[in-house]
């Protein structure tokens, strides 16, 4: 499905300065930062959730695993929610973990390295450690893909907001074709809205070390609890890409 494009308000909730800002930070409505060098502007639409019928599914997403579509639907899950003027998606953990993903076509990294996002974390697996088989649960986390073939399908960049990782903390996973890249950590900030930059292009540069990334084929949503047999909730909204500004 083609990237939509074109310029959109700025995210409520958010500051004028949202649409120009640091790479790879994360900005909560408190003002904190992570400071990154370079500006950006994000002023391609990459899913709003705005073609998606408030109390339902989200449209174009699917599961992982297909025989996991039934129950991804089924037992508000993931749900489409009214947030003021905008829609957002509303996920909760119940008994299995389910990764739900959207693809796109004509994701060039060269144009937009960085993916935008917001994500507010409700609440957190008790104890979630991803780097830890035991314990490997995360409030919110936005993947970047890439469709790669056999044998291992796809590579992947997670980027969680972690229970307990420190922010910054990265996991190699899968033999080196699955990443971790921790955003946010612990309680603070929990229940308030935050905008999370990415240098996706960067990123994949280092952690895959190929020195032209192709683009990513889509990305995905995970909220999950199973390992820690906790609870965990995440509301996620407006997915932008990023060009140097």
């Amino acid at each position: 499905m083609p990237i939509v494009s074109k310029t959109r308000s700025r995210p409520a909730g958010a500051s004028i300065a949202v649409a120009l800002l640091a790479v790879a930070g994360v900005i909560t409505q408190a003002g904190n930062a992570v400071a990154a060098p370079g500006k950006v502007v994000c002023d391609r639409v990459l899913e709003s959730f705005s073609s998606s019928k408030v109390g339902a599914f989200p449209q174009g997403w699917r599961t992982k695993e297909a025989d996991q579509m039934a129950l991804a639907t089924q037992g508000g899950r993931f749900v489409v929610e009214q947030d003021g003027a905008r829609k957002v998606l509303h996920v909760i953990h119940r008994d299995q973990a389910i990764t739900i993903g959207k693809a796109f076509d004509g994701w060039d990294l060269k144009q937009y390295p960085v993916l935008q996002f917001q994500w507010k974390a409700m609440k957190l697996p008790t104890g979630g450690n991803e780097n830890s088989m035991s314990q490997n649960d995360c409030s919110a986390a936005v993947y970047g893909f890439w469709d790669i073939g056999f044998p291992f399908k796809v590579n992947s960049i997670k980027y969680t907001w972690s229970s307990t990782l420190k922010v910054g903390t990265e996991i190699s996973k899968r033999l080196g074709h699955d990443f971790v890249r921790v955003m946010q950590s612990g309680a603070a900030g929990v229940g308030q809205w935050h905008t999370v930059q990415v240098d996706v292009r960067s990123d994949y540069r280092r952690l895959f070390k190929v020195e032209d990334p192709p683009g990513p084929n889509g990305i995905a949503i995970l909220t999950d609890a199973d390992a820690t047999g906790s609870e965990a909730e995440a509301y996620y909204a407006d997915f932008r890409l990023c060009r140097p500004g």
